[in-house]
C-alpha cells in the first residue's frame, strides 16, 4: 500500500511518509522487469511481462506527479489561508481552491484503498495530478510576480526571503507584526508604538530612539505594508538629517563630553566625520598641516 498520513488538522493525508521506500521499490521492480523483458527465456512470458512493466511505469508517472503536486500543495496552502493574500492575489486564490479540493478529494480516493493496484485505477488520476502540478506553476508564477511587483516599490524588501515576505503581507492587519523583520530592511532594529500604533520613534540595536519628523500611521495605509515602510523610510532620512543638524550646531556650545552624550551615536559619528574633513581642507589650503 502507499502510504498516507494525515497533515495537520485536516482529514485529508499526503504519501510523504515512506515515498523514499516506496520509490526505492517501485525502481528496482521497473529494472528487474526491463530485465527479464530482454532475456531470451522470457518470450513465453512477455505479454505478462509487457502488462507489468506498463503497470510499473504508470505507477512509477502516478508517484512523480503525486510528490510534485504534494509539495508545491505543502508550499502554497498555508500562503492561502491567509485571508488578506487571498484578497491580494483572488484569481490565484481561486485556482487554488481548486487545485485544493480536486487533491484533497483524490487523496480521499487513495485512502478507500491505497495499494498500488487501486491506486493506478483511480480514474483520471495521472491525468488529474497532472492538471494540479500545471495550475501550480501559475499559482507559483503570479505569486513571484505579485512579491516582485511589492519589491520594485519599496526596494529594502529584496533584503527578505520570499518566506519572510509572504509572512509580513499575510499578516498585515496589525503592524507591530513587521517588527521581528524591521531589522533586516533598515540599520535599525526596532520602532515605537503609540496606543493607537502611530510610529513616533526609530529604536536602534544600543537601544538609543530618534523621534521621527513626521508620525507614520500605517492604518492610512489600509493594508499596504509596503506603502508605510516607504514612509517610514522617508520620515528615517528626514529624522536623522534634523538630528544631525542639530548636533553640527550643538557642538561648539558644550563641552565635547557632555556633547557626546547629548546625541545619538550615529549623529556623532557623522558630525565627527564633518568636522574632521572641514579641518584637514582648512589645513591642507592654508599649509599648516605637518
Amino acid at each position: 500500500p502507499i502510504p498516507c498520513v494525515p497533515w495537520q488538522s485536516q482529514t485529508s493525508g499526503h504519501s510523504g511518509d515512506g515515498a523514499e521506500e516506496t520509490e526505492e521499490l517501485l525502481d528496482d521492480h521497473i529494472v528487474k522487469t526491463q530485465t527479464m523483458k530482454g532475456s531470451p527465456f522470457a518470450v513465453v512470458f512477455k505479454e505478462d511481462i509487457v502488462k507489468w512493466e506498463t503497470f510499473l511505469l504508470l505507477a512509477q508517472d502516478i508517484k512523480d506527479s503525486w510528490l510534485k503536486v504534494q509539495q508545491n500543495w505543502l508550499y502554497l496552502e498555508p500562503i492561502f489561508s491567509s485571508g488578506d493574500i487571498m484578497k491580494q492575489l483572488p484569481m490565484e486564490g481561486k485556482l487554488f481552491q481548486k487545485v485544493d479540493t480536486k487533491w484533497k478529494k483524490l487523496l480521499i480516493d487513495v485512502k478507500k484503498d491505497s495499494t498500488a493496484h487501486a491506486v493506478v485505477k483511480i480514474p483520471a488520476i495521472l491525468e488529474d495530478f497532472i492538471e494540479c502540478n500545471t495550475n501550480l506553476e501559475k499559482i507559483q508564477k503570479g505569486l513571484n510576480q505579485y512579491l516582485e511587483t511589492k519589491r520594485l516599490y519599496f526596494p529594502r524588501f529584496f533584503f527578505l526571503s520570499n518566506d519572510e515576505l509572504l509572512a509580513i503581507l499575510a499578516d498585515c492587519k496589525d503592524p507591530r507584526n513587521v517588527r521581528q523583520h524591521i531589522k533586516k530592511c533598515f540599520t535599525f532594529t526596532n520602532v515605537n508604538f503609540t496606543e493607537d500604533t502611530t510610529i513616533d520613534r526609530i529604536i536602534s540595536r544600543e537601544k538609543e530612539e530618534v523621534e521621527l519628523s513626521n508620525l507614520i500611521d500605517p492604518k492610512s495605509a489600509r493594508g499596504a505594508v509596503e506603502r508605510w515602510l516607504k514612509e517610514l523610510e522617508a520620515s528615517m532620512r528626514v529624522s536623522v538629517h534634523k538630528v544631525i543638524k542639530f548636533c553640527i550646531k550643538d557642538q561648539p556650545k558644550k563641552e565635547r563630553m557632555a556633547w557626546i552624550q547629548g546625541h545619538a551615536s550615529q549623529a556623532i559619528s557623522s558630525v565627527n566625520q564633518i568636522y574632521w574633513t572641514q579641518n584637514v581642507t582648512e589645513a591642507i589650503k592654508q599649509g599648516t598641516g605637518p
